[in-house]
């Protein structure tokens, strides 16, 4: 597995691999193409010979972070690409020094709950209604040093 920056060149695959995972909030090809207007964008995803297996954005601020996007493959999930990814992005957060990773998460999917939780992310509040569907929220943060 390769881990890498986005560039502007894999938007239309990236919004490809959104649309594949069938996930009712995804991002489409122009959220995705209007990222990099943002100054405080960071984007990394995961190849395998060639294919994209996982993505993830976040948003970064003067004090802190939003993790504001992570998707891996579905058939690739519970392989190791979401932590790598996750790691990818802890590390870019180090190199920024902040202090505050934050992160909004379907309450219903466990198995994000679990991996933020693995990465030291605790609940810190709640947005009611927060999804298209009527879905609440958990709000996650890591702190620290090195969030």
């Amino acid at each position: 597995m390769k881990l890498r920056r986005w560039k502007y060149t894999d938007v239309a695959a990236l919004a490809a691999f959104e649309k594949e995972q069938e996930f009712p909030d995804s991002w489409n090809y122009n959220m995705l193409a209007e990222s990099f207007l943002n100054d405080g964008f960071y984007g990394v995803l995961a190849e395998e010979k060639g294919e994209l297996i996982g993505m993830a954005a976040v948003m970064f601020g003067p004090d802190g972070a939003d993790l504001v996007n992570i998707l891996v493959k579905k058939d690739r999930r519970r392989r190791g690409v979401g932590d790598a990814l996750m790691r990818a992005v802890l590390e870019e957060c180090g190199r920024r020094e902040l202090k505050k990773l934050f992160l909004e998460v379907r309450e219903s999917n466990a198995p994000a709950v679990a991996l933020y939780e693995k990465y030291g992310f605790t609940r810190v509040g709640e947005r009611k209604k927060y999804y298209a569907d009527g879905e609440n929220a958990a709000v996650m943060c890591r702190e620290g040093k090195n969030p």
